[in-house]
């Protein structure tokens, strides 16, 4: 999330990071380093009393941490109220801040740390308890269709909830529902790497989504020249619609307190 605040910062966006005590050791040296080089950057950390300011150390955590995540919602409602953002930006796997955006009328975008080759195949599998896109033969091995490509691997890589429906199958079904309720979708790659995936997101699935990767190049000196004119447009047209309002908008993020060796930073 550091990075893409960058990003908005060399655009001219006033930026807020929401996060919670365990996030913000990981956090406070870039920050004032971005301060320090002029840039307007915010951090408001929620109260270590509330729920949800824990790490996630492994993919079998997940459930109970993503549970835990909710009880935030009324710092994060209180947040919204209070600060009035033009614009707020949070991870896939808070689907819950969609609808306390909506309430306080504030567009939400969806960050996906990951690219479109596997967001388009985790909506394909989610998908094959109606829909029957994957197959397995007499080896184990799966192939899933409806892809730019077929894919195959073994079933053993595959997670249950793609044969069987259960919690996290419920889960991921908010997550998708709230991306397509929300505004869009910025995503952390770049179109030459997938191009045929970037279109099959956006066309076969009906995503609006931006593509403003990779991230990690944003990650350069602090004496780097931030008002370069050397920028894929691409990348922030997610910005043109606050731009031509004629205000700089105040973006407001929310980070995960994770463990960024593991799952996401």
């Amino acid at each position: 999330m550091i990075s893409l605040a960058k990003l908005f910062i060399m655009h001219g966006a006033k930026t807020t990071i929401l996060t919670t005590p365990t996030c913000t050791s990981l956090l406070h040296d870039q920050i004032n380093q971005l301060r320090r080089s002029g840039h307007i950057i915010n951090l408001l950390v929620f109260s270590s009393s509330e729920k949800g300011d824990g790490n996630l150390t492994s993919p079998e955590l997940s459930s109970c941490f993503f549970r835990e995540m909710e009880g935030l919602r009324k710092p994060f409602d209180q947040a919204l109220k209070e600060y009035r953002p033009n614009c707020v930006v949070t991870d896939m796997y808070l689907p819950w801040t969609q609808e306390i955006s909506s309430k306080n009328s504030v567009p939400r975008l969806v960050f996906h740390t990951m690219g479109f080759f596997p967001l388009c195949v985790i909506e394909t599998l989610d998908n094959h308890v109606t829909n029957g896109c994957v197959s397995v033969d007499s080896e184990e091995r799966a192939t899933v269709r409806g892809l730019p490509h077929v894919l195959e691997m073994n079933k053993s890589q595959l997670h249950d909830s793609v044969f069987t429906r259960n919690k996290f199958c419920e889960f991921m079904e908010s997550v998708r529902e709230s991306e397509l309720r929300s505004d869009g979708a910025i995503v952390n790659t770049f179109y030459e790497l997938e191009s045929q995936y970037a279109d099959h997101y956006r066309s076969k699935m009906g995503r609006k989504a931006w593509h403003v990767g990779p991230l990690s190049l944003i990650n350069l000196p602090f004496d780097y020249n931030f008002n370069t004119d050397e920028s894929d447009e691409s990348g922030v047209k997610c910005l043109c619609q606050c731009n031509q309002n004629g205000y700089n908008p105040v973006l407001c993020q929310y980070c995960l307190g994770t463990e960024p060796q593991n799952w996401i930073s």
